[in-house]
């Protein structure tokens, strides 16, 4: 499950993971409709550029691996 997919569509994303785990979808979907896609990318903004080098040395591997540029 991306990040960028719940912000997306909490709702059906919820219930796909629901599904997954064999659990009523309601909880989830309670839980996770907090998400919204204006926070996605907000790393960009709110993060100095120190801290983003810290973020690509320590996960930047991890993360072109997933597919994140």
């Amino acid at each position: 499950m991306r990040y960028e997919a719940l912000a997306s569509h909490p709702e059906g994303m919820a219930e796909s993971l629901a599904a997954f785990l064999d659990v009523p979808p309601a909880p989830l979907c309670f839980s996770l409709a907090r998400a919204h896609a204006r926070s996605v990318g907000r790393w960009r903004r709110d993060l100095a550029p120190q801290t983003l080098a810290e973020v690509e040395q320590e996960a930047g591997e991890l993360l072109r691996s997933l597919g994140y540029a």
